[in-house]
């Protein structure tokens, strides 16, 4: 059997990592490890036809052979063949031992007086064999065994516990009836062995899309459709699968062309020749009548109700009844608990027999079908696919009806599909043009949220359409939203033009024309404010949003409606446009610093876009009120975590319309990051950017995973994040993207530098930084960037303009109040008093930055103000203090893996470790801390650079420091320094 690899396809696959058998190699795997160890036992492997029996042994026989172990296999064949000691015979040829010649029969060769004897022979040549090398024996497809080789089994399998030796034995579950030899035998073997049973489930969905994603380089939504089709022909049985993938390859439908693969349209069924064959010898042995029968079956569909059957083949109940029984004797039908139903044992047992049949007959018995549900309450996908078959021109109406009822229960992928099957069968129809032209709308915008590539073109092609048909309303409107679908996915710029282009055009048309986008104020507008908005056009977006809800207010008193906006009942009424401009204004606000209003506006929106029951705008206003949350109420965890459920919850409502590659968790990343889940957090940050190309979406997780990266001295991952981000560096021009997640990347480029000592590319992504906080006027990140300013005068050398720039970043974090930023300024103010000997001040800054760790419930900010709260002790001469400060950072800092934050706590010790004049701050020559640390380094033969990268400071302020203490200690060259401070024990 083929195995099921990662790796790229080959002409013969090879059993290494198989996909979707993980927990069944680990139990192998650790049943392998006993053998080698001496300990034996005995493995049953269950399992359906072409489930991957042999393939997990070949996988065994490689795991085996690359530990030592010697590995032995034998198979059965059918009843009638298997000579007796079949597969043993079998697995002893293929080690060449001698035990063939015990068991093969012939009289010259017998050795043992009676079977116990036999039996124990066999035993102890294996027991002598394993002594030398550890063994695993295969014994293959035992449901075509002979009782003999059973007996033998039991006997070794009982006894293999004291032997480095591993018995492994696959059967199908579904061929052991009664009458079979092992069918008793397997209570027994349970009993007296206490095997392993691994019983071999068919692969589900992520399994398929994991095989195909290893095996062929196609597109997203080529995936999609080949996982799809692979797991409704196959159902997740391996070989079926690989049958299937290989009569596509060998029909040209998944082709490599110029190096890439390529997936056509993929007809309704293909069923591999090799199965077909096996189907084909099951249907010959059926009566004539049967096979007739079976044929309308199959017309109907894979599960077949009885009574409809019989409507439509017009036969006596009982001689359906008989043939329902032939059917299910040959293993072509399983019928229901219930009795009303029978179903084909397999997609493909059905397609082989529906091949069979004469396209013409198909087509007529199809109308037939489809005439006979039309008179029994029928379900409109039965009803459009029997008419689609047919070739009936009814199947566009009940195609549309299938996919609404898709629509209403958030199957939205499905609905689309169903959608875009009734839009190919307008195409000819051009009295239904313009209804095509809004059906292309309708899918673009089911689809634009799970593939936005796709639904640009669905929505392309209804503007190109809804022209030709004279609906100009409707060309508009979807000119607006192919626009949106283009930010969607990641051609902003562009994508705004069109969405002006498309307002523009409804603005133009008169009211009698708004067929759908209806009177004054259309929808439009609001989508307008809202990707202003994301794009960082706060003040437009605003005025957009304000001027919208003014008209609506209007309209209200127009309507006798007194209720002011903000308003549950309004929230009721479903108005998408106040829900949208709701959201827009609460975005405004946030950066504008208004968090109060903005968490009330955005709350407003979560109710709105509820009551409409739209999950995915819901969830889209739940992230956006998570960014609210950690910026201005990040000491409220309780606050962050009811967004995370929210949006959690939302997600999970949404799932037909959204990427089902996404996590629920997706939403958390930023919490993640924050409150030290950092393992969890790095491969769903990983995932969530695999599936996306559009960077407008996946910049959040871009900052939280280089967030993380720098903490853990992954320096390199931390910079592909901000470079893939921002492509084009310190010059990146806003507009483009997603302003706020972009803003927080520049400043991690602004902290990677620093941590370089890199200053004029510092100083260029500060300059980037100002320039963007001006193009948007936004004050959330101002006191952000004056921090960032302050750090960057330190290392300098300027550590006055340091600390006035550090002031006017604690009253910006202050007013509006923003913790986290609050946190970091005073935490660095803290290290700022600390080297210049104003310790008081330290003590203050650095007590408020520590209680602002625990209230954001920040782990790794806590251990980096426990670090710095250290640093103060042993300048103050605090020893125990600042031992059991650095040891709580140290176990902080392990757990996360914070490898720079470690660093910099061995440092501190190696000072503390000195002498009591050291650990009060200075040396009897007068050092500090700081230039201890950095004479130690000169010891090293360490340069200015090297010294400035491992303190993280600038080598400007390194230069500083050695001029320092070689005044201090009273030589001319850093040598001279280096011999003082090894006679002294500082090296």
């Amino acid at each position: 059997m083929p195995a099921f690899s990662r790796q790229a396809p080959r002409q013969s696959p090879q059993p290494d990592d198989l996909v979707g058998r993980e927990r069944e190699q680990v139990l192998l795997r650790d049943r392998l490890n006993a053998a080698l160890s001496g300990r034996g036992s005995l493995v049953l492997i269950a399992g359906e036809a072409g489930i991957g029996k042999s393939t997990l042994v070949d996988w065994l026989k490689n795991e085996a052979e690359a530990h030592g172990a010697r590995m032995l296999s034998g198979g059965c064949y059918d009843l009638t063949t298997t000579p007796p000691y079949g597969p043993w015979l079998d697995s002893f040829e293929s080690g060449a031992l001698p035990l063939r010649e015990a068991l093969s029969g012939d009289p010259d060769q017998a050795k043992a007086a009676n079977q116990l004897a036999l039996f124990e022979h066999v035993y102890e040549e294996l027991a002598r064999v394993a002594a030398r090398q550890p063994l695993v024996l295969a014994l293959e497809d035992l449901h075509w065994v002979d009782r003999i080789s059973l007996d033998l089994l039991r006997y070794l399998a009982g006894r293999a516990q004291a032997l480095p030796l591993l018995l492994v034995c696959t059967y199908r579950p579904d061929e052991i009836t009664p009458a079979h030899p092992l069918f008793p035998l397997l209570p027994l073997l349970i009993r007296e062995a206490q095997p392993e049973r691994i019983d071999l489930r068919r692969l589900d969905q992520a399994d398929i899309q994991a095989l195909v994603s290893s095996q062929y380089r196609l597109k997203g939504n080529d995936v999609t459709r080949l996982v799809r089709y692979l797991a409704a022909h196959t159902e997740g049985n391996p070989f079926l699968l690989t049958e299937v993938l290989r009569t596509l390859q060998a029909e040209q439908l998944l082709c490599l062309l110029d190096g890439a693969w390529q997936l056509s349209p993929l007809p309704a069924s293909v069923t591999p020749p090799l199965v077909r064959q096996v189907i084909e010898g099951r249907l010959v042995r059926l009566e004539r009548d049967t096979r007739q029968l079976l044929e309308w079956a199959a017309i109907i569909g894979h599960r077949v109700p009885l009574d409809l059957w019989q409507s439509a083949s017009d036969v006596e109940s009982e001689r359906l009844l008989d043939a329902v029984e032939q059917a299910v004797e040959a293993r072509l039908l399983a019928p229901s608990a219930d009795g009303a139903s029978v179903s084909f044992v397999h997609a493909l047992t059905r397609e082989a027999v529906y091949e069979g049949i004469l396209p013409p007959r198909r087509r007529a018995r199809h109308l037939q079908i489809a005439e006979l549900l039309l008179t029994r309450n029928p379900d409109p996908d039965d009803v459009a696919y029997h008419f689609q078959q047919a070739g009936d021109a009814r199947a566009i109406d009940w195609l549309i009806r299938a996919s609404e009822r898709a629509h209403r229960v958030y199957a939205w992928v499905t609905s689309a599909e169903l959608m875009d099957s009734a839009a190919r069968l307008m195409e000819t129809d051009s009295a239904r043009a313009e209804e095509r032209a809004w059906l292309l709308y309708k899918i673009g915008m089911t689809i634009r949220w799970t593939d936005p590539e796709r639904g640009a073109g669905y929505v392309a092609d209804a503007v190109r359409v809804a022209r030709q048909a004279g609906d100009f309303d409707l060309a508009a409107v979807a000119h607006f939203f192919h626009g949106m679908l283009m930010c969607f996915t990641g051609n902003v710029r562009q994508g705004l033009a069109e969405m002006e282009a498309g307002v523009t055009e409804l603005d133009a048309l008169a009211p009698e024309e708004r067929r759908h986008a209806g009177e004054g104020a259309h929808p439009t507008r609001g989508g307008l404010a809202l990707w202003l908005g994301i794009t960082g056009h706060f003040h437009r977006a605003a005025d957009i949003a304000e001027g919208l809800l003014e008209q609506s207010r209007r309209r209200r008193i127009d309507a006798g409606i007194t209720p002011e906006y903000v308003h549950w009942d309004r929230a009721k009424s479903g108005d998408n446009l106040e829900a949208t401009t709701c959201l827009v204004l609460a975005r405004s606000l946030a950066a504008f610093g208004h968090p109060e209003e903005s968490r009330n506006l955005y709350q407003q929106s979560r109710e709105m876009f509820a009551a409409m029951n739209h999950p995915a705008m819901v969830y889209a206003s739940c992230v956006n009120e998570l960014d609210l949350a950690i910026h201005y109420f990040g000491d409220q965890p309780s606050y962050r975590e009811q967004g995370a459920a929210a949006a959690a919850t939302a997600w999970s409502d949404a799932q037909g319309a959204m990427r089902s590659i996404q996590s629920l968790r997706i939403a958390r990343l930023p919490l993640l990051a924050i409150e030290g889940d950092w393992a969890d957090m790095r491969e769903l940050a990983s995932q969530h950017r695999q599936a996306h190309a559009n960077v407008t979406v996946h910049l959040r997780a871009m900052h939280a995973l280089g967030t993380v990266a720098r903490a853990q001295g992954d320096i390199e991952l931390a910079w592909e994040q901000v470079r893939d981000g921002l492509p084009g560096g310190p010059g990146h021009e806003p507009g483009d993207t997603e302003f706020l997640p972009a803003a927080l990347l520049q400043r991690l480029a602004v902290a990677l530098a620093l941590d370089a000592g890199n200053l004029p590319l510092v100083r260029a992504w500060l300059d980037a930084c100002e320039r963007w906080l001006g193009w948007s006027e936004a004050v959330l990140g101002q006191a952000d960037v004056a921090l960032l300013w302050a750090m960057y005068r330190d290392a300098s050398g300027n550590p006055g303009a340091a600390r006035q720039r550090a002031e006017q970043a604690l009253a910006r974090a202050s007013a509006p109040r923003q913790p986290l930023t609050l946190l970091a300024v005073h935490r660095f103010l803290g290290e700022l008093a600390t080297r210049d000997g104003r310790h008081m001040d330290a003590d203050h800054h650095l007590a408020e930055a520590l209680e602002l760790s625990e209230r954001c419930a920040a782990p790794f900010e806590r251990a980096v103000t426990l670090r710095a709260l250290a640093e103060l002790r042993v300048s103050t001469g605090t020893h125990d203090d600042a031992t059991s400060l650095l040891d709580t950072a140290r176990e902080i800092a392990t757990a996360l893996n914070a490898q720079p934050v470690l660093q910099s706590i061995e440092r501190i010790e190696r000072i503390d470790a000195g002498t009591s004049a050291q650990v009060a701050g200075t040396h009897v020559a007068g050092l500090s801390p700081r230039e201890i640390e950095v004479l130690r380094l000169i010891v090293e033969g360490k340069t200015d650079r090297e010294i400035g990268a491992e303190l993280f400071i600038s080598h400007h302020t390194v230069a500083r420091h050695v001029s320092s203490i070689l005044g201090k200690l009273g030589v001319e060259s850093r040598t001279a320094a280096a011999t003082w401070a090894v006679r002294h024990d500082l090296s």
